[in-house]
């Protein structure tokens, strides 16, 4: 691969895309931070406290643990399903948000590179939309998981 220079392509709705995966990743992690405050009981300041700047990993990790107090093996084997899908789509948000973007110098194309990888082609914006679809719907089932298995069960 050719020569590539640090640069932000000039593609508003690519832009955009980017920023959405962004925020819908950051909707996540907050219902993660209501399982957190409602499987341990805690006030809601309390609960903001004490998950402030914690990573995907760190809310993740602790909602399993919490977890194991729900009653039923069907509720925590869903819940061992939606921290399943949330540590898959939190690597592919990782991957689009958190990776090197530069331009080509031989073609002027832009490129992005993983922590690890070789610079290869940025996702279009329809594969960013399809993570969104994911994000979207996982923060749903997690919406809808509080809801109805968790608060039920003495959370609050």
């Amino acid at each position: 691969m050719a020569d590539v220079t640090f640069s932000i392509p000039d593609d508003p709705p690519w832009l955009a895309a980017v920023g959405e995966v962004a925020l819908l990743h950051g909707h996540v992690d907050f219902m993660l931070k209501m399982f957190i405050k409602n499987l341990a009981g805690l006030p809601w300041q309390e609960a903001r406290n004490h998950t402030a700047r914690w990573s995907s990993f760190s809310l993740r990790k602790e909602v399993i643990k919490l977890g194991k107090r729900l009653p039923t093996d069907a509720s925590r084997t869903e819940l061992t399903s939606l921290m399943g899908r949330h540590e898959d789509l939190s690597g592919k948000r990782h991957g689009n948000i958190h990776a090197l973007i530069g331009k080509e110098e031989r073609d002027g194309e832009h490129v992005m590179a993983s922590d690890t990888g070789p610079f290869g082609p940025r996702p279009s914006i329809e594969e960013l939309n399809g993570l969104c679809d994911e994000l979207e719907k996982l923060r749903d089932d997690l919406v809808t998981f509080l809801r109805y298995t968790i608060r039920p069960y003495g959370g609050t």
